[in-house]
């Protein structure tokens, strides 16, 4: 959040970085469930290569739409504060 305030067009890089974050956690608690139950399971380090390979893919991607868009996100406070005096 504060990465896409301070660095404007950053908006589809950021999703990115979230779904990665978001599949890893998935993965991880798959994981552990697993473990827990006694079945056949995939490492941390399967899992934390997964995530970085993933981490860059849906960056990269975010980062070539960002640049493709030329989508702006507004903060959301910029058009508040016009309003005060």
């Amino acid at each position: 959040m504060i990465a896409s305030t301070m660095i404007k067009g950053t908006f589809w890089l950021m999703n990115g970085i979230l779904s990665a974050l978001i599949i890893f956690g998935i993965m991880a608690t798959r994981a552990n469930l697993q473990e827990i139950s006694g079945l056949p399971h995939m490492s941390p380090m399967e899992i934390n290569t997964i995530y970085i390979i993933i981490l860059f893919l849906f960056g990269f991607a975010g980062m070539i739409i960002d640049d493709y868009t030329g989508h702006k996100v507004k903060n959301s406070f910029h058009g508040r504060m016009k309003d005060f005096p």
